[in-house]
């Protein structure tokens, strides 16, 4: 049946080049539109964001929806997607709590989504006093705080937990989640679908399997996969369910990168033929049973030059421990989320 009305909907998109040297420096941007007869001109907002090119941060935001009286935002100026070793303490950056509205109180916990049960976690305010549960702080007109989060771990694994800021006047949570890895699991899940849990399966094979395993959360906008990815973990399970287009440039580089060096790969999701597959003499990715499959990477000799490997297709519970990884270096095997 579908939807028929839609909010929010994004009419036209206007963008220009802009440059600043300095700091308070302006520059001034004007640009014109036409109004589509058929759109109600009440109903009309806009919305403007200034953009930093080399990595796509925005550094100013704003629009013409009415500013409600209340209301609060989070500064986070680092990756929350971070990795580090099975034990000690380990903690963010400082990030800021503002107040855009009224003078209010606000409440703060840090609630943790998914750990191991012996992980611990808290939080500490910018003047190192730390918290456990939730605590409550007034804020000024245009007023701020900061928070770090810390987490203690004492195995391989990973924590799913975020910060979540309420107040009487505010009508939803300000919610800032953070992903933690360890950098010496078995295997290590790219959770590249979304708001799925597609993630759930492999979670489940791995743990009847008896493996420890971490997760890269992809959801982030600073999630790209590092160098520290590539000397950790040999083995990566990346899951992208059913999202598309997913693969770009980078992470198929990031691919080649880790299959060059020995790594195995389970890729999985579906339509990943479209973003992995390579035309020509020397390379094919036909479909299998239930699968899409393009098994290309470059050669040692002559990296311009694609190579196709053999081509196979498991189900997760097919995975065995990495002393006898699923596949050999160069494979890619894509499969369509199961359920």
């Amino acid at each position: 049946m579908g939807t028929h009305e839609h909010f929010h909907v994004t009419r036209d998109i206007i963008s220009d080049t802009i440059s600043l040297s300095g700091a308070g420096n302006t520059a001034v941007f004007s640009k014109t539109f036409t109004v589509d007869p058929g759109w109600n001109p009440a109903n009309l907002q806009a919305v403007v964001f200034v953009q930093r090119a080399a990595d796509k941060e925005v550094l100013q935001a704003s629009c013409t929806y009415p500013k409600p009286d209340y209301s609060v935002r989070a500064i986070v100026p680092f990756s929350r997607m971070s990795m580090g070793p099975s034990s000690g303490t380990h903690s963010t950056p400082h990030l800021t709590i503002a107040n855009t509205g009224f003078a209010d109180t606000f409440t703060i916990n840090l609630l943790v989504d998914e750990a191991p049960p012996s992980w611990m976690a808290n939080y500490c305010d910018g003047g190192g006093t730390c918290h456990v549960g939730e605590w409550s702080f007034d804020l000024g007109v245009d007023g701020s705080i900061e928070f770090y989060a810390n987490v203690l771990p004492d195995s391989p694994g990973y924590m799913r937990c975020h910060f979540e800021i309420t107040s009487p006047n505010l009508t939803t949570p300000l919610v800032i989640p953070l992903t933690y890895t360890t950098n010496d699991a078995g295997v290590l899940i790219i959770d590249d679908a979304g708001a799925e849990d597609y993630e759930n399966y492999y979670t489940a094979a791995l743990d009847t399997l008896g493996l420890t395993y971490g997760m890269w959360d992809r959801s982030f906008t600073d999630s790209e996969l590092t160098p520290e990815v590539l000397q950790s973990y040999r083995l990566l399970i990346w899951q992208v369910g059913l999202s598309y287009p997913t693969l770009d440039a980078t992470d198929r580089a990031f691919l080649t990168d880790h299959l060059d060096n020995g790594g195995s790969l389970f890729l999985t999701g579906q339509d990943r033929r479209s973003t992995t597959h390579r035309t020509g003499p020397t390379c094919s990715g036909p479909r299998l049973s239930g699968c899409e499959v393009a098994a290309c990477s470059p050669t040692a000799s002559s990296p311009a030059t694609p190579r196709c490997g053999a081509r196979r297709c498991r189900s997760p519970s097919a995975l065995t421990r990495p002393s006898t990884p699923p596949l050999r270096r160069g494979r890619f095997v894509v499969r369509r989320p199961m359920g």
